[in-house]
């Protein structure tokens, strides 16, 4: 047996299931209860309250926008919005089954970041709701509920039963300008194993902000007066990296600059103990120095004459017997590592 819903509104500008709560009601039949045992409730789609509140952000104008469904007569919907300090407006519309007319009687609730009620509004008089009032900077989170209107004189008014549907939730705040960032160079170059450094400038239009600074590698310093400086270390060479400083204010404004580094391949170090070796012809001649590089390199000695051997404490050593005469005879010691830097070091030899 089919089960008939009936009921019309007429010029009333609410119209809405029922199932008697109102004076003088004849019928109790339970609409709500009939329909979602046959079609199921829409889920749930903002949070309701305000760790669960949909996040807004605000346009560059400061305007926020959302759609949203009141499903249950249990059911609100938050959003999370920001705004700096001043007059913030925010409006709860019903959507219209016609011109004037809906399902849904909008109450808008304004709580603090503590949870406290900045404002309720509920305008008897319409089904809309709109709340314009002063803010300080910070978070707040808006409340759609659909609700009630008691009886008053000839109007016998209606519950929150089926105060339910669409809506659009919009609002005009205070727009929060994002931090600026500067840097004092776009390229740092140094050598592998040493200290690449830049520093800039940081700024926030917005004077009572709290702007919070970091690099996306190495280590950045923030100073009071609006400075910062950063630094990296650097252990093998590499090429055009790319550093982003993030400027984020308290109120989740983000502004960045980027810049590029490199660290160029620092040759080997090489030095000779002796500037001349003499000795007799078919005698050992002996000479000695260092070696170093950067920890990540590999370095590979070679001698022009004679034999030279690296040792793993960062000195060579070199011998050569000759077996005839020399004078003035040049030796060359040649370091080169793994990414093509060499350098070359030279004594001579008399026998």
């Amino acid at each position: 047996v089919p089960i008939v819903l009936v009921g019309v509104g007429y010029d009333r500008p609410l119209v809405q299931w029922s199932r008697g709560e109102y004076p003088n009601a004849n019928q109790t039949q339970d609409d709500l209860a009939i329909i979602s045992g046959n079609v199921p409730y829409e889920p749930d789609d903002h949070g309701n309250t305000s760790a669960t509140a949909t996040l807004l952000t605000a346009t560059e104008t400061g305007a926020v926008t959302s759609q949203g469904l009141v499903t249950t007569r249990t059911d609100v919907d938050a959003f999370r919005f920001f705004t700096q300090t001043g007059s913030v407006t925010l409006n709860g519309n019903p959507f219209e089954l016609s011109t004037g007319k809906a399902n849904l009687d909008v109450q808008l609730t304004v709580l603090n970041a503590l949870g406290n009620t900045v404002a309720v509004v509920n305008d008897t008089a319409t089904l809309n709701a709109t709340i314009t009032t002063n803010l300080t900077k910070g978070f707040y989170t808006a409340i759609i509920d659909g609700i009630g209107r008691s009886a008053s004189g000839g109007d016998s008014g209606y519950s929150d039963y089926a105060s339910i549907g669409w809506y659009t939730f919009s609002g005009s705040l205070v727009p929060n300008s994002i931090p600026v960032v500067n840097a004092t160079s776009t390229f740092v170059v140094a050598y592998e194993g040493e200290l690449l450094p830049n520093s800039g400038t940081w700024s926030d239009p917005n004077p009572d902000d709290t702007v919070t600074l970091t690099a996306s590698v190495g280590t950045i310093q923030q100073f009071a007066n609006g400075t910062w400086a950063w630094s990296m270390p650097t252990t093998e060479q590499f090429t055009d990296l790319v550093v982003t400083i993030t400027a984020t204010d308290d109120l989740g404004g983000v502004g960045t600059r980027t810049f590029t580094v490199s660290a160029e391949n620092r040759p080997p170090v090489v030095t000779v103990g002796q500037a001349n070796v003499a000795g007799n012809v078919l005698s050992m001649l002996t000479n000695s120095g260092t070696w170093a590089d950067v920890s990540a390199d590999t370095v590979t000695l070679s001698a022009s004459l004679g034999t030279v051997t690296r040792n793993t404490d960062g000195t060579w050593s070199w011998s050569f017997v000759p077996s005839q005469a020399y004078a003035n005879e040049t030796v060359t010691i040649t370091a080169t590592d793994e990414d093509g830097g060499s350098t070359k070091i030279q004594f001579t030899i008399d026998a």
